[in-house]
C-alpha cells in the first residue's frame, strides 16, 4: 500500500516500504480489447468475458434498439453505439422515475407486487431518503408494461388539491380516471383492469380514520382494489404541531402488510439496496462520467453505507459536483472512496449535515427542541436525547436494551433518528441502530469530541504513518531554528523535530492518544508511545555512531525496551542534514556504522530485521523538502513539506479532493466574518441610538417633573414601586 500522497520519487527498497495494493481489494482486470501476453506461450488466449456489463432498461431514442447494453464501462451501446443518455426513460413517460443512474430494483418490485396481490395492502414505512417514491414509480412502470390485468394509479396525498375532495372514495375514483388516460399513452386500455393505488406521502392521511379502517379490514377479493402506501416517519414525516401518535396508523398494520428499511425476517423484502443494485447504480455512474472501477468498490460502498439508497445517492451527487472542479483519477477504487468518506469527512460529512434528511443535523437539533416543548415530552430534555444518541453512536453494531416508548430512546426512534431491530417478535430486548453507518458518522461528528476510531486506516504500517506525518511538517517552524546555527553545526534541535512529529502524528492518527517521554518502568524513556497500536517511536538528530548504537540496543533482544514487552512495532527516525547522512550496515548480530572512510564495529547483539526499523530523514527547511532514506542510504522517497498541512488521505495514488464548492473556503469564511462584523457594528450602533433616545426622553420627563414641582402643584403623586 502506498504510504504517502506526496511521493515524488521512490527507489525499490526491498522491504515493507514497497508499494502494494490495498489488502481489501485487487486491481481490476478490465478487458480493454487487447490480448494479455504470456512469457512462456505467445499463442493468443481466448477472448475474456467483459468485466462490467450494464443493461439500460429503456429503448433508444435515436434508433430501434430495445435495450441498451454497455460493456467495460464504455458509454457506447454495444448494439447501437449510442450513449447511455439516449437509453434513459422518456420525460413524457408518466412513470419516469426522475432519478439518475437508477436501478430497476426488479427483485424488490416483484416482491412488493406479490405481497400486494396476496394481502391486498402493502405499507412501506421508513425514514426519508430511502427511495420510496422512486420505488412506486418503478412499480407502476413494471405494472403498466407487464401486467395488463392491473391499472396502476399514483398520487401524492400531500398535494393540497386533494384536500378539496371531501372523501377518500371520491379521491380514489378521480385519480383512477386520470391514470387510465395516462396509462393509455403507453399501453392498450383495459377497462376491466383491477386498480392498484400507489400512494406517496400516505402519512398525511393518518387523520382519516375511515380510510385506514378500510385498509385494516380490507378483504382481498377480485373486485376490490389493491393498495401500496408509502409512509414517512420521523422528523420529516410528521409535525410536532399535530397529534404525536398519528404515525401509529402504519404501525397498527400487521407485519405481513409492512415493508421497512430492514426485513422483519431473514431474506424478506427491504428498502436497503442489494449488492447487485449498488453495482448497477455505480456502473451507470462510472459509464456516464467515463470512470473505470477497481474491484472491491461495491463491497466497500455496501460496508460504508449499508446499502442505504439515500446515502449512495448523496455520495454520487457529491462526487459529481467534484467532477466539475477537480481532475479526478481515471479509476475509482475502494481507497478513493475511503479517502472521500473517512479521511475527507470534514467536507463530505459537513455536506451531509447540510443537505441530507433524517440525519442528526443542526436543523434536526432545533426541531427536536421544539418538539420537546409539547406536553407529551416535557419529561425529556435535549440533553437526554443527545445522551441516548451518543450511547448508540458508541456501539457500531447496535445498542441492546429494553425498549420503552416514553423515554429518550423511544423519542429518537419516533423521530426517525434511531432504528430498532428484534431477534424475534416476542423478544424483550431491542437493538437500537442508525439507519446507516453514514447516519451514525454524522451523529458521531456532532456528539463526540474527536474523529471516529475507524477513521484511521488500520492497514498503514508505523513507518508509513510516520512518513505521512513528516510530510505534514511545517518548514517555517524548522526555519526559525535553522537560522540559529553557528560554527557549521545544524541549528535545528531534536526538540523541534519532536514537537513537529507529535503535532503531525496527532493529525495522522486522528487524535489517538500519543504518550510523550513514556516510561513503562524506571529503566528508560521512549520518545513516543501509541498504546492503541503498540507502537514505539524514537527521534534522533544527526546521531553519531555511538548514539545509533545505544538506541538500537534498547530495542534489541535483551535491551531496555525489549523487556517492556509492550510494542509490536517500532521505528527510529534520525533527522539530519545531507552532510550527516550515514550508512548503517547490519550484519548478523553486529552493527557496523560507516562514516566517511571510517568503519566502526559496535558489539551490540541484535536481530538483522532492525534494518527495516531505522530511517534517515534529510530535512532541508529552506527548500521545504525532506528525503527519507533506508538504513543503507538508499532513497526511499522525497516529500514536499508544508503540503501535508492540508492533506486528507494516506494513499499516493489518490487525488486530493477540494472542499465542496457549496461549502465556504478560507476566503469565503473571512468575507463572511467581515460581513458578520459589519452587521454587528450596525446593530450595535442602532441599539446605542435607541438607548440615547431613551435617555433623552427620560431626561425630558425629569425636567417636566421638576417644573411641575416648582410650580407648586397641590397634588402629590404616589411614587411608583
Amino acid at each position: 500500500m502506498p504510504v504517502t500522497t506526496r511521493s515524488m520519487s521512490a527507489h525499490a527498497a526491498g522491504s515493507q516500504f514497497t508499494i502494494k495494493p490495498s489488502m481489501t481489494t485487487t486491481t481490476a482486470t478490465i478487458y480493454d480489447g487487447r490480448s494479455p501476453s504470456d512469457s512462456s506461450d505467445h499463442t493468443r488466449p481466448p477472448k475474456p468475458t467483459p468485466h462490467h456489463l450494464t443493461k439500460a432498461f429503456h429503448p433508444c431514442k435515436l434508433c430501434s434498439c430495445d435495450n441498451g447494453l454497455f460493456a467495460n464501462l464504455v458509454d457506447s451501446c454495444v448494439q447501437c453505439t449510442h450513449p447511455m443518455d439516449m437509453h434513459a426513460p422518456n420525460w413524457s413517460d408518466p412513470w419516469h422515475p426522475q432519478c439518475d443512474y437508477a436501478s430497476d430494483r426488479a427483485t424488490l418490485v416483484s416482491n412488493v407486487l406479490r405481497h400486494a396481490r396476496e394481502n391486498g395492502v402493502v405499507v412501506i414505512r421508513a425514514t426519508p431518503m430511502v427511495g420510496k417514491t422512486i420505488l412506486l414509480k418503478l412499480l407502476g412502470s413494471r405494472i403498466a408494461r407487464q401486467d395488463p390485468d392491473l391499472e396502476p394509479v399514483f398520487f401524492d396525498w400531500n398535494e393540497k388539491r386533494w384536500q378539496k375532495i371531501p372523501t377518500y372514495k371520491k379521491l380514489l375514483a378521480e385519480m383512477l380516471n386520470t391514470w387510465r388516460e395516462l396509462n393509455a399513452s403507453i399501453r392498450p386500455s383495459n377497462p376491466a383492469a383491477r386498480a392498484i393505488y400507489l400512494i406517496d406521502e400516505a402519512q398525511s392521511s393518518y387523520d382519516d380514520e375511515t380510510f385506514w379502517t378500510m385498509l385494516k379490514d380490507h378483504h382481498n377479493t377480485r373486485d376490490r382494489p389493491l393498495f401500496v402506501l408509502v409512509c414517512v416517519y420521523g422528523a420529516d414525516g410528521i409535525s410536532h404541531l399535530r397529534d404525536p401518535m398519528l404515525e401509529s396508523q402504519a404501525i397498527r398494520m400487521h407485519a405481513l402488510h409492512r415493508i421497512e428499511l430492514r426485513p422483519f425476517v431473514r431474506g424478506g423484502p427491504r428498502m436497503l439496496f442489494q449488492p447487485k443494485e449498488v453495482e448497477t447504480i455505480v456502473s451507470n455512474f462510472a459509464t456516464v462520467h467515463h470512470f473505470q472501477l477497481e474491484d472491491g468498490v461495491v463491497d466497500y460502498l455496501l460496508s460504508a453505507t449499508d446499502g442505504h439508497p439515500g446515502m449512495i445517492g448523496m455520495l454520487l451527487t457529491y462526487l459529481q459536483r467534484q467532477i466539475r472542479h477537480r481532475n479526478l483519477p481515471a479509476a475509482l477504487s475502494p481507497n478513493f472512496f475511503h479517502n472521500l468518506i473517512v479521511n475527507g469527512e470534514n467536507d463530505f460529512i459537513e455536506y451531509l449535515s447540510r443537505y441530507a434528511r433524517g440525519v442528526w443535523s443542526p436543523w434536526s437539533e432545533n426541531y427536536v427542541q421544539e418538539c420537546l416543548e409539547s406536553k407529551r415530552y416535557r419529561h425529556i430534555v435535549l440533553s437526554d436525547v443527545k445522551r441516548a444518541l451518543g450511547e448508540v453512536v458508541r456501539h457500531p453494531e447496535g445498542l441492546k436494551r429494553a425498549q420503552k416508548f416514553d423515554d429518550a430512546f423511544g423519542f429518537c426512534h419516533k423521530m426517525g433518528y434511531l432504528h430498532t431491530e428484534k431477534l424475534h417478535s416476542n423478544s424483550k430486548v431491542t437493538t437500537f441502530t442508525f439507519a446507516s453507518p453514514m447516519h451514525r458518522r454524522v451523529a458521531y461528528r456532532r456528539l463526540i469530541a474527536g474523529p471516529e476510531r475507524d477513521a484511521i486506516d488500520s492497514n498503514l504500517s508505523l513507518q508509513a504513518t510516520c512518513i505521512n506525518a513528516i510530510a505534514r511538517f511545517s518548514p517555517d517552524a524548522l526555519r526559525a531554528h535553522e537560522a540559529t546555527r553557528a560554527d557549521g553545526n545544524w541549528g535545528v534541535p531534536e526538540a523541534a523535530f519532536q514537537d513537529e512529529l507529535y503535532a503531525c502524528l496527532n493529525l495522522e492518527l486522528r487524535c489517538l492518544p500519543i504518550m510523550s517521554e513514556y516510561s513503562h518502568t524506571r529503566d528508560g524513556r521512549i520518545d513516543f508511545y501509541v498504546a492503541d497500536r503498540r507502537w514505539g517511536i524514537e527521534v534522533l538528530q544527526s546521531a553519531s555512531a555511538r548514539e545509533i548504537r545505544e538506541h538500537v540496543a534498547r530495542f534489541a533482544e535483551g535491551g531496555k525496551y525489549w523487556d517492556w514487552n509492550i510494542m509490536d512495532d517500532y521505528v527510529i527516525l534520525n533527522f539530519c542534514p545531507r552532510s550527516k547522512l550515514r550508512v548503517v550496515h547490519i550484519e548478523g548480530t553486529y552493527i557496523l556504522v560507516h562514516s566517511g572512510r571510517r568503519l566502526n564495529k559496535a558489539n551490540v547483539r541484535t536481530d538483522a530485521t532492525v534494518r527495516s526499523h531505522l530511517l534517515h530523514v534529510v530535512v532541508a527547511p529552506e527548500e521545504a523538502e525532506a528525503k527519507v532514506y533506508t538504513h543503507d542510504k538508499k532513497l526511499l522517497m522525497s516529500l514536499s513539506l508544508g503540503e501535508g498541512r492540508q492533506r486528507v488521505d494516506a494513499y499516493s495514488t489518490l487525488l486530493l479532493l477540494a472542499p465542496d464548492p457549496l461549502l465556504p473556503n478560507d476566503n469565503d469564511t473571512a468575507i463572511q466574518q467581515h460581513q458578520q462584523e459589519s452587521e454587528y457594528q450596525k446593530s450595535l450602533a442602532q441599539v446605542q441610538h435607541i438607548l440615547h433616545q431613551r435617555d433623552e426622553q427620560i431626561a425630558s420627563l425629569r425636567d417636566e417633573n421638576r417644573k411641575l414641582r416648582r410650580g407648586g402643584s397641590s397634588v402629590r403623586r404616589k411614587p411608583k414601586t
